[in-house]
């Protein structure tokens, strides 16, 4: 089983699926949003802006309108239209979209 140390009261906890790891969240001092037309080429989700997290939004409304989500290399991750995707990256420039089919769009929010 897994454990974590716990500040306020000093001691170890077990982590199940029941009482799972907390997550304290962190404020971002500047907040930055976009959308992109994704094509079948790959795109740069905008120009180099340092971040510590992007949530890329497919915001397509046809079921075929799958957008593909990954690096520069290869964009294989899925995004459903309506559905999103939180990365934790150091730029947003780092982060390529493209369409399956002929077109999707994408909308972004961005923190640091």
């Amino acid at each position: 089983m897994t454990q974590y140390y716990d500040e306020a009261t000093k001691r170890f906890v077990y982590v199940s699926p029941i009482k799972p790891l907390p997550i304290k969240p962190t404020a971002s001092a500047t907040i930055y949003t976009g959308t992109l037309a994704a094509t079948g080429t790959a795109a740069a989700l905008g120009a180099s802006q340092a971040v510590s997290w992007v949530i890329v939004q497919n915001t397509g409304a046809e079921a075929a309108e799958n957008l593909l989500v990954g690096n520069a290399t290869a964009q294989a991750y899925v995004v459903a239209p309506g559905q999103s995707v939180r990365l934790e990256v150091a730029n947003r420039n780092l982060i390529y979209v493209k369409a399956a089919t002929s077109s999707a769009s994408a909308a972004y929010i961005a923190g640091s």
